[in-house]
């Protein structure tokens, strides 16, 4: 037992009574706070001879506008070893102190509580009584059940009147709150008129109208007070509640003396409670009654009230918080009276504050659920708002009452199915609870990472969809009698978070039900002078249950429109008026209702009985200067295009109008995804070519026999179709052509189409600015192989972040429904504009109808998607002419940068492998000289055998590269200069010297050859003579041992320097594209290019081989980009770390850079030629 506790056990002690039946010479037990009845020190003559009566009257009121247990205790006067004990439930309260446990019930409730109280009179005992030779029964003492004696007492008496106010909103608070204060505060000055009426003006009896009051007291009253005019009347008739001498008054303190001051057999208190222990046990407890107002407000929304699934949820919660505070408080109730007899340690209390907070019931697991589960109940009470006017069935059993309606058909259900979906979170409460963890060692409980149902983005997206649709839907069925529109609950795990239930005759007929959605605009497909084709375009959404269409239509002008039925998307309205304008409109129908109708058409006039031939139009023009390709039906044209050959392909159509807005669209893509056609599909569209003309043209100039797994496009194309007033769109357009990423030449194909790109950006004759960068993808890519994953990070790595807003998906090969693909782009996280349903913003193509026969035997699905096509033309067209164009600049950076790492990683790989080897050379020789270090020191020769990096020629074919006659080493592997007096522009060339070859050599000794340099190992003897001879002949000086090892030394530090300043090249370019690229260059991750390995070795293509041995050379980069980027170092650590090599890599880097010739030429002979 510490001095401290001690000292204080053998101290009185004085404590509020809280209505407990104290009396003069009762026994207490401060081991658990209890009264001892019927044992006394004393008999009842020799105790009550020489008690003292001091008049003590006092009166006080005080406002107490907090509602927390600690404030409550301290309007209460209750220390902290008594708090203790009636926290844990060891101390039962009565009277006045009742007040303690009135807690709020919610957290919308305002509350101020007056505290009235009174004291009469004090007693205590006198030194007759306390006197060791005074006391009757000496045996109390041997029986250790009591710890002190009441000495004294202060009579009179407690109220406290609490006053509630519940708000409607969080926004009244600081009012309602306020003006609650104001008239509590009032209470003592209010007047009672003669007949017993309590004066208050109107405005506040408006006040107090929403006000409820309970008493918690020591005075006997005839009525509990309820309103605030009851509270009034009861404060002004307290004082006269105690008797007119103040009999009616009641225990209020106590003053307790030790046991063991009379004898020191007593029982005594050998430890007090560490008030910190304390404050932790007083936080939980608060936090649960916290809990339970939360859960109180949580079960109070509406949406609680109206899904019995939220309800049962917060419901079960809140009885396991209470059912845990239960089980907390007798962990308490056992360990507090026993650590203060000195049983237990205070870490026995320590430790179950310590897995309370390790448990599930932890204050920030507590507070996660409550904020998840507020959040649900807010998102489901927003969409009960959005669908306030549908009535809610929230069960099955009771949808299955809207059946009972004789007339009733068909039932559409909005279905929340995840509402009852169980919370791992509230079973791991509950299998805590019955392991009863408390009591026993365990462990940081980690809560399951599941994502809620209405935290998923793809819930998300599809309920804001499904609410928008189905509330849509209802409207425009609103009054039909044999369809009814319900929102209801049940659990389908098959369509998380929201469905749409179809119900006909009493059966579920789908649980997937889309009702159709707005349909599209409908597009004209031709014209007679009495009849117009309609191709009807319905939304995605809703599609597949459409049964059939309204078509309705008018003159222009008129009001009233006439409507057709037809169960096809093409329809002729026949029976028109010649040379006359009508409009169109159409809904779409499903067995449960109609769609909202669409947009109403422009005016189409019918064609005249006899109409004029148009010869100007400019695709007649285009048509006689053409070039025939195939006599078909209809027969292709390859349009007359000027060339231009400025570094890349240039193709021009038409003549320049420089009075016109220019656009500019870049199409990427990979191979096989249909680039080609769909520009000629746009040069069609742009020219006016309609689906009934008996010909086609052709923009694009092909390269003939190529195959189908290689790129149609061969290097960067730009065709340029100059604005004619004819054409469909209002601007000048630039279309470049690139060629398909990841064909069957694999990533060294992929890297001469970046490097083709860089030059088209760069040349003098390019562009500078971008509207569009359009991504082309086929439709049907529901999953993405390694292969496609790479293909689309490595169109977007070549990009800078900028460009993100202009990124437009174009999907080849669409057949109108929503095409699969657009999962995988999701997938895959490519940077793109999202549209309201959270899909890519993207168009729809088909053109497989370009060239297909138009016969009118023939027409059904081709002409439905050459309309489709139009369609998607005239929005993609519009969407453009919005776009804001883009600078290049921040792409052409990205692009430069990646070039400057891929030359780095070039020098890096040999050089880090020269380098590596060359450190086992040099700490080789030193370990032969220290064996032979008394030969040396004896001017003797010896021989040593090491391994050495030798170069040798491997051809090459097919692009151009850059070597170092001096160094004997590949400086750049894939050069745009083939011309040796134009390597000064050789990007690894600065300031007219290699930044790459080990001997940083002037420009003029590197060529253009047809091989580049590659290294092996070879094991060679070597002479200690020779090594002497070497280092006297750099050093012009004779050579002793400790100069020699010193040259070693240096050597080090030189082989070090070179690779360091590679590395920190690398890093820098590494850091600026993270800064400034839209995407990381897929080649940069190793797992990702060993799984194309993976895919490459299992499919087997033809050319895979080849494929592999790229791959595996792109892996040694990625390896070193990894270590860069993680800061690990490229060179062994017992190399950087030897004790000789003193010199910081900072300066390591400063000093290769300052260009140290000793320094260059070291590292220069590691790289000796063999033939």
């Amino acid at each position: 037992m510490s001095d401290r506790s001690s000292h204080e056990g053998s101290m009185p002690v004085e404590i509020p009574a809280l209505g407990r039946p104290f009396s003069l010479g009762a026994l207490y037990n401060c081991h658990d706070d209890q009264l001892i009845p019927g044992v006394t020190l004393w008999d009842v003559e020799a105790l009550n001879k020489d008690v003292v009566v001091q008049s003590q009257e006092n009166t006080s009121f005080e406002i107490i506008a907090s509602d927390s247990l600690s404030d409550k205790s301290s309007a209460m006067n209750i220390s902290a070893s008594l708090k203790a004990s009636f926290l844990s439930g060891l101390v039962d309260v009565g009277g006045s102190a009742t007040y303690l446990n009135d807690t709020k019930t919610s957290k919308h409730q305002d509350r101020v509580t007056l505290k009235y109280s009174r004291t009469t009179r004090f007693e205590h005992l006198t030194m007759n009584q306390l006197g060791i030779q005074n006391v009757t029964y000496h045996d109390v003492f041997e029986k250790g059940t009591a710890t002190h004696v009441v000495t004294g007492i202060l009579y009179g008496a407690k109220a406290f009147l609490v006053f509630d106010s519940e708000r409607s909103s969080s926004g009244k608070t600081q009012d309602i709150s306020g003006s609650l204060h104001v008239m509590v505060r009032k209470i003592p000055a209010f007047s009672i008129d003669g007949e017993g009426a309590v004066k208050l003006n109107e405005n506040e009896k408006e006040i107090v109208s929403n006000f409820n009051c309970r008493f918690h007291g020591d005075f006997a009253l005839d009525k509990n007070p309820v309103t605030f005019e009851d509270a009034i009347k009861v404060y002004a008739s307290l004082p006269t509640l105690l008797g007119e001498n103040g009999e009616k008054a009641v225990p209020m303190k106590v003053w307790l003396y030790p046991l063991s001051k009379l004898d020191t057999r007593a029982a005594r208190v050998s430890r007090q409670i560490n008030e910190k222990l304390i404050l932790g046990v007083e936080e939980i407890l608060q936090q649960m009654a916290e809990v339970d107002m939360q859960c109180n407000d949580l079960l109070r929304h509406p949406a609680a009230v109206t899904f019995p699934d939220i309800k049962n949820k917060i419901s079960k919660f809140r009885d396991l918080c209470q059912q845990f505070t239960i089980t907390f408080q007798k962990q308490l109730a056992k360990a507090l009276p026993a650590i203060r007899r000195g049983k237990l340690q205070e870490t026995v209390l320590a430790e179950i504050l310590l897995r309370c907070q390790q448990s599930p019931f932890g204050k920030v697991h507590i507070e996660e659920f409550l904020s998840r589960k507020q959040e649900e109940i807010n998102i489901v009470g927003s969409y009960m708002s959005c669908l306030a006017n549908i009535p809610t069935f929230p069960s099955e059993e009771d949808v299955n009452q809207v059946f009972f309606d004789p007339m009733v058909e068909f039932v559409i259900g909005f279905n929340f199915t995840s509402l009852k979906e169980e919370d791992l979170y509230v079973s791991d409460l509950s299998h805590w609870l019955q392991t009863d963890t408390l009591i026993s060692a365990g462990k940081v409980y980690e809560k399951k990472e599941v994502t809620p149902w209405f935290k998923d983005k793809d819930v998300q997206i599809k309920g804001r969809k499904y609410v928008r649709t189905f509330k849509e839907f209802a409207h425009n069925n609103e009054g039909k009698i044999h369809s009814r529109f319900i929102v209801s609950s049940t659990l389908d795990l098959q369509n998380r978070g929201f469905s749409i239930y179809l119900y006909a005759s009493d059966e579920l007929v789908s649980k997937v039900f889309e009702p159709p959605a707005k349909p599209n605009l409908p597009i004209i497909s031709s014209k007679a002078h009495d009849s117009i084709e309609l191709t009807l375009n319905p939304a995605d959404f809703g599609k597949g249950f459409i049964e059939s269409y309204i078509v309705e239509y008018r003159e222009a002008g008129q009001n009233s429109w006439s409507s057709l039925r037809t169960g096809s998307n093409v329809v002729r309205v026949t029976g028109l008026k010649p040379n006359t304008k009508y409009q169109f409109q159409y809904r779409a129908v499903c067995k449960a209702g109609v769609s909202a109708v669409s947009d109403v058409t422009k005016e189409e006039p019918t064609l005249p009985t006899n109409p004029t031939k148009d010869i100007n139009k400019i695709k007649m023009n285009l048509l006689g200067s053409s070039t025939l390709l195939r006599e078909t039906k209809p027969s292709v044209y390859q349009l007359p295009s000027q060339f231009s050959n400025k570094g890349y392909r240039k193709y021009h159509l038409g003549q320049k109008n420089p009075g016109k807005p220019k656009k500019v669209a870049l199409l990427v893509g990979a191979t096989g995804s249909g680039k080609t056609t769909l520009i000629n599909g746009m040069a069609n569209y742009i020219l006016g070519v309609d689906w009934e003309d008996d010909f086609r043209f052709k923009l694009v100039h092909e390269v003939t026999n190529q195959s189908e797994a290689h790129s149609q496009t061969s290097e960067v194309t730009a065709y340029v179709i100059h604005h004619h007033e004819e054409y469909r769109i209002p601007y000048s357009l630039t279309l470049i052509d690139t060629p398909g990423f990841g064909d069957t030449r694999g990533i060294e194909q992929d890297k001469k189409i970046t490097a083709a790109i860089d030059r088209f950006f760069s040349s003098n004759h390019g562009i500078d600015q971008i509207d569009a960068v359009c991504f082309v993808v086929q439709s049907s890519l529901a999953r993405l192989t390694h292969s496609q994953k790479y293909i689309f990070n490595a169109v977007f790595s070549i990009f800078g972040k900028d460009i993100k807003d202009n990124i437009m998906v174009l999907v080849n090969f669409s057949d109108g429904e929503r095409p699969p693909v657009l999962d995988a782009i999701k997938t895959a996280e490519v940077p793109c504009p999202l549209d309201l349903n959270g899909d890519p913003v993207h168009f729809k193509f088909n053109n497989s109808a370009l060239f297909a026969d138009n016969q009118p035997s023939n027409y059904s699905f081709n002409q439905m998607f050459w309309a489709m096509g139009a369609s998607s033309m005239n929005t993609f067209f519009q969407s453009m002419n919005q776009k804001e164009a883009k600078s290049l600049r921040l792409t052409k950076e990205v692009l430069q940068e990646r070039k400057h790492l891929e030359i780095c990683l070039q020098a890096l790989q040999p050089q880090i492998k020269a380098g590596l080897l060359k450190l086992e050379e040099l700490r080789k020789t030193e370990l032969a000289l220290q064996q032979n270090k008394d030969l040396m020191n004896a001017n003797k020769d010896f021989e040593y055998e090491v391994e050495i990096n030798v170069s040798v020629k491997e051809e090459v074919n097919g692009y151009f590269i850059t070597n170092c006659a001096k160094c004997h080493f590949t400086c750049h592997g894939n050069c745009a200069y083939d011309d040796d007096k134009d390597k000064i522009h050789c990007s690894a060339i600065t300031n007219g010297y290699c930044t790459m070859c080990p001997g940083k050599c002037v420009w003029s000794v590197h060529h253009n050859q047809a091989y580049k340099f590659s290294y092996t190992t070879i094991k060679e003897k070597k002479t200690y003579a020779e090594l002497k001879a070497k280092y006297e002949e750099a050093s012009g000086e004779i050579m002793n041992a400790e100069k020699i090892f010193q040259k070693l030394e240096d050597d080090y530090c030189n082989v070090q320097a070179v690779v360091l300043v590679l590395i920190d090249k690398s890093s820098q370019s590494l850091k600026r594209l993270e800064e400034i690229a839209l995407r990381p260059n897929p080649l940069t991750a190793t797992e990702y290019i060993d799984l194309m390995i993976q895919s490459e070795e299992q499919e087997a293509k033809p050319g895979f081989q080849e494929r592999i041995q790229s791959l595996k050379a792109v892996r040694e980069d990625a390896e070193i980009i990894r270590k860069i980027s993680s800061g690990e170092e490229l060179l062994p650590e017992q190399y950087l770390q030897e004790p000789k090599t003193v010199k910081k890599k900072g300066k390591l880097i400063q000093y290769i850079k300052g260009k140290s010739l000793s320094a260059i030429d070291t590292v220069s002979s590691f790289f000796s030629f063999s033939d």
